[in-house]
């Protein structure tokens, strides 16, 4: 297989993976259940970040619990180095 076929393969179970995660777990979400799940309120720019990193490097939670716990964090992380970087008057 050739080296940009190899990479449209990769590329797209990458796509695939990302879909099928977010798939997974949101299944059995009621609506209007104080435990909705917690990526329905994340910015999706989130969560799909947070997929591809989950892709990118080979991670897999076992619960429910895990991914959120997980995904907090990363949110977290995600939204303060956002902050850093739309601040003008720093340039590191």
């Amino acid at each position: 297989m050739s080296n940009n076929k190899t990479l449209k393969v990769v590329g797209s179970v990458a796509i695939v993976g990302t879909l099928a995660t977010i798939a997974v777990f949101n299944a059995g979400v009621e609506i209007g259940d104080s435990s909705t799940f917690l990526a329905s309120k994340v910015d999706p720019e989130i969560t799909i970040a947070f997929n591809d990193y989950i892709n990118k490097y080979d991670r897999s939670f076992l619960t429910k619990e895990e991914y959120k716990a997980r995904l907090t964090n990363f949110k977290a992380h995600f939204e303060a180095v956002r902050e850093h970087n739309a601040r003008p008057d720093v340039s590191y």
